[in-house]
């Protein structure tokens, strides 16, 4: 029987050498939103979900590999797979070039596919060895790739949304779930590299029910109610939104969400106090500019957005865009200002960068 091995790439992390810098760590909140808080930074690291959800949904018996080291990689591949999977992003292009040096000198009959963001980066096809290249969604091009059915339904993995959870250095249980609705989202904004990348969006969950099934599941299994849902905006699909409320609701279910949001698609779903209902306890919204207003963003009062959505006790974490073309040392620093001063609970400030694949590039 065929068998698959998907892998992200290897460690260490976080470290000086030949592949990266010791100021980039595998984390999230503390890399991008919490650094500076030092001691009270938010520590915690996230599994590669995409490689579970694509081993989730393949019947070819599959192995997936996250974040090993390049000694264990190898030592994996020397057992013989016919398909290794190399997911990566751009910051490790030469990780993953390393790792497919090594796939055609351990297991020369094996196939190598790429896939992730990194396969943006022009002229990925004469940079590092392969066999197949998936350029976005990656439930569809695995199945036809491996000759399965692409339309069967989707099945969602049960997998915790985060682990080594601390704060000041005490361990924090974990007690949250992840949901993929969908990829992609519909906004495209000119620097998003998710929304260029998938297309759009594409949804896995699609009606209210299969969410419900899904976090159902995830509390049989785990034993939680609360989700970390990574979706790009999650409410763009309110009628998915509305019968997931009517379900927990007719079920008695708590359940609990951190989700994507835009403003605009805030404003169309309705009442803020639906929020509530849902059970949505943490929002991550893009302000963006002050001046450079996108259409998800016009008209709205980003002030009393966040003071109302805080006064309903869902935390708010905004995220402003520095070093666009209108900013100069002598205005950026009211843009810092303008975010600070919206009064959310976190502020995530990003560089514009003009990544392969998104219009801004």
């Amino acid at each position: 029987m065929k068998k698959l091995l998907l892998s992200s790439v290897f460690g260490p992390f976080g470290v000086d050498d030949a592949f990266g810098r010791k100021e980039n760590l595998m984390e999230l909140m503390h890399n991008q939103v919490t650094r500076e808080q030092g001691l009270f930074s938010l520590r915690f690291n996230h599994a590669s979900f995409g490689l579970y959800f694509l081993a989730e949904n393949v019947q070819t018996p599959t192995t997936v590999l996250d974040f090993s080291s390049l000694a264990r990689f190898r030592r994996e591949v020397a057992k013989g797979y016919d398909t290794v999977g190399i997911s990566f992003i751009i910051p490790n292009f030469e990780k993953a070039r390393r790792m497919a040096q090594i796939v055609r000198d351990v297991s020369p009959s094996s196939r190598i596919v790429l896939g992730g963001h990194g396969t943006n980066i022009p002229g990925i096809e004469r940079l590092i060895e392969h066999d197949a290249i998936c350029h976005g969604e990656g439930v569809g091009f695995l199945r036809r790739y491996l000759g399965e059915d692409p339309d069967r339904p989707i099945r969602h993995p049960v997998l915790h949304s985060s682990y080594h959870r601390q704060v000041m250095g005490v361990p924090v249980p974990e007690g949250a779930a992840v949901l993929v609705p969908g990829v992609g989202c519909a906004n495209k904004c000119r620097f998003c590299a998710t929304s260029h990348f998938f297309g759009s969006y594409t949804s896995y969950l699609q009606t209210g029910r299969d969410v419900y099934d899904a976090c159902c599941a995830a509390e049989a299994e785990l034993g939680v109610t609360d989700f970390g849902v990574l979706d790009e905006n999650f409410l763009k699909v309110p009628q998915r939104a509305h019968e997931l409320l009517d379900l927990m609701e007719e079920n008695g279910k708590r359940f609990t969400f951190g989700i994507f949001s835009s403003a605009e698609t805030l404003s169309q779903f309705g009442d803020l106090d639906l929020l509530v209902r849902l059970g949505v306890n943490f929002l991550w919204m893009g302000v963006e500019s002050r001046k450079e207003v996108y259409e998800k963003n016009r008209g709205i009062d980003f002030r009393t957005l966040v003071a109302e959505l805080r006064r309903r006790g869902v935390a708010v974490m905004t995220s402003a865009i520095l070093f666009l073309e209108h900013h100069s040392p002598e205005t950026i620093g009211d843009e810092i200002d303008f975010a600070i001063g919206l009064g959310a609970d976190f502020v995530q400030f990003m560089q514009l960068g003009p990544i392969p694949g998104t219009k801004l590039y």
